[in-house]
């Protein structure tokens, strides 16, 4: 006799009334067949396992009824559906929330004889429990099965009541929070019997990160276990490194590599952040599992002193993470240089059938420039598209060993003006030895290599994006197209903001029609209009269209941004077949559809010939 006999309830599942002689002996399982529930979402596919008979098993025991010298028990084997995800969720790095109770995670321990329920009801009398799970990877899941607890000390019959199931594969809103479809709303009360067990089968099989339940009316009822069966790999998962330390001196990275097999229908998705230090400490517990600070701490009488956990995190100069690399190679995307670097990578697949493997991650690196540089923009605000005259100011931190620079990259909104540009090391003014001007950036070789002494530039530019950060690198002509990064000298250092742009209305402004009567009969004058404007708060795309004073349309116009940063939209007079239009008046009318809505401006342009 076992000594669990006297701990746990076991069930009868079959068994034999004859002397047995067969080698294999198979005994079906079911439970709470009388009052399960099974929802079904979609079409199975003809070979899908829509089995639902089960029973939640931990032990098992087998009685011989008489000896046998001959006979031998070989083995045992318990077939279930897949494995339960559910019980390391906390191990992959997600969590079950019940609105910060921390009675969740009793339903996903393994052991039927704890459970999760709710009776509260809320100050407007109308009751609302609820929980939030994070899987801590994207599965491609069959079922979800719900187990009562199965004792009748709790407030009912065991039962789940009334509720709503939401899941999401991790998409966020706009407003960043987890975007949730729901599965399976709130019944009919007459057609819901408070059952269990509970199996929600997906057919296909569903991508899902998140699972949310929402519960209605005075309990939730006691729920003892969730099992989560996928099936297939992983529809994502997500790969974290630890801070890593490349070098005790800054380094600058260039490139980051991967090498992967991406079967069709898979990708992986890169991110980095990096930084120049760590912070050691340690985080003091209170016994009833709030955090309290170390003086607290030490205050405390002994039997209310939890743990002291310690603490490895990054410093306040660590970036936040990049956006995602589009492919191996790809230049490095945070900044540069730094001591340390973190990586991200998702692996994802639109199949369960396929997974990407990664093999490996290769940072390229070099000694940088300097050891570090600082820079600043003054003055710090702008009128929108309106010229003004910036000076940037940058000064190198060298340190024995570095080679300085001789060549200079600033980014800018728009192109600058030359007759504005100045150039002063330690104050002189000098020559460069060439300037190159872009739409985005300005490029400046010097006559000689920095190390300690500041540089700076003057230029005059034109300012649409509110706040607009000017990027500044240095590098040296042995090696031409390796930039090394410019940090801010302190917070918003580099950064220009635009006072009026949040309390604008229009996502439109400045806008111009010049000429506003056009006459394209092709003798070179006046024979075509530009519609010119700036756009703020978003960069969607914009859409201009014109119409005849009847409603027609007669065709869409296409532009680009000039190098003064406008955006132009030329029209010389044609439709949409490229036919002059007859004489008239016609309206141009220009659409931005931008998050926060559609906005749009309409404008009269005469055509005469």
């Amino acid at each position: 006799q076992s000594i669990t006999d006297d701990v746990f309830l076991f069930n009868l599942s079959g068994g034999t009334t004859k002397r047995n002689e067969e080698t294999l002996v198979e005994f079906p399982v079911s439970f709470g067949e009388a009052t399960k529930r099974v929802l079904s979402f979609g079409q199975a596919n003809i070979s899908a396992d829509t089995t639902t008979a089960f029973a939640p098993t931990q032990y098992i025991r087998i009685i011989a009824d008489a000896k046998s010298e001959d006979a031998a028990l070989a083995e045992v084997e318990v077939i279930s559906f897949g494995q339960n995800i559910a019980l390391e969720t906390i191990e992959r790095g997600g969590h079950l929330d019940d609105q910060g109770k921390e009675r969740a995670p009793a339903m996903i321990d393994g052991n039927v004889n704890t459970f999760w329920e709710e009776l509260n009801w809320s100050e407007t009398g109308q009751f609302i429990a609820q929980w939030k799970w994070d899987l801590g990877a994207t599965y491609w899941v069959n079922r979800v099965l719900f187990v009562a607890f199965q004792e009748t000390t709790t407030w009912g019959r065991p039962r789940i009541l009334n509720h709503r199931l939401l899941g999401s594969d991790g998409t966020l809103k706009p407003s960043g929070d987890t975007d949730f479809d729901v599965l399976f709303d709130f019944p009919d009360p007459t057609d819901w019997n408070n059952p269990e067990p509970i199996t929600y089968l997906m057919q296909p099989h569903r991508p899902l990160r998140h699972l949310q339940m929402v519960f209605g009316g005075s309990s939730s009822g006691a729920m003892a276990e969730v099992v989560v069966i996928p099936t297939g790999y992983v529809a994502e998962v997500e790969l974290r490194s630890d801070f890593i330390k490349i070098d005790d001196r800054p380094k600058v990275y260039r490139t980051l590599e991967w090498e992967a097999d991406l079967p069709p229908g898979t990708q992986i998705l890169a991110q980095t952040r990096s930084g120049s230090g760590l912070d050691e400490g340690n985080t003091y517990w209170h016994r009833k599992g709030h955090e309290v600070t170390e003086d607290e701490y030490n205050a405390l009488k002994k039997q209310w002193k939890g743990d002291v956990v310690p603490y490895l995190r990054p410093s306040q100069d660590w970036s936040s993470w990049s956006n995602t690399y589009l492919f191996s190679g790809q230049e490095f995307l945070s900044p540069s240089p730094r001591r340390y670097v973190q990586f991200r990578v998702l692996l994802q697949s639109d199949s369960p059938d396929v997974a990407p493997t990664l093999h490996g991650l290769r940072l390229n690196y070099s000694d940088s420039f300097l050891n570090g540089a600082l820079g600043e923009v003054t003055p710090r605000e702008a009128h929108v598209g309106e010229p003004e005259s910036f000076t940037y100011v940058l000064q190198p931190d060298f340190a024995t060993g570095d080679r300085g620079f001789d060549r200079l990259r600033l980014d800018t909104p728009s192109q600058a003006d030359l007759k504005s540009i100045g150039i002063r090391v330690n104050g002189a003014e000098i020559q460069p030895l060439s300037l190159e001007l872009m739409p985005d950036s300005i490029i400046v070789q010097l006559p000689q290599v920095i190390t300690r002494q500041a540089v700076e530039i003057d230029l005059r530019v034109n300012v649409f994006e509110n706040p607009y950060l000017f990027n500044a690198f240095v590098g040296h002509t042995d090696e031409i197209g390796f930039w090394q990064q410019v940090d801010p000298a302190g917070r918003a250092a580099t950064t220009v903001f635009l006072p009026e742009v949040p309390a604008a209305s229009s996502l439109l402004d400045k806008v111009t029609i010049s000429p506003r009567v056009i006459t394209p009969n092709g003798d070179g004058v006046g024979d075509q209009t530009e519609i010119r404007f700036a756009v703020l708060k978003t960069n969607t795309p914009v859409k201009l269209n014109v119409y005849s004073l009847d409603g027609r349309l007669v065709g869409s116009l296409a532009g680009d941004r000039r190098t003064d940063g406008f955006l132009v939209y030329p029209w010389d007079g044609a439709d949409a077949s490229g036919q002059r239009v007859p004489p008239g008046i016609y309206v141009v009318k220009i659409k931005v559809d931008a998050q926060a809505g559609v906005q749009g401006l309409s404008q009269i342009i005469n055509v005469a010939y």
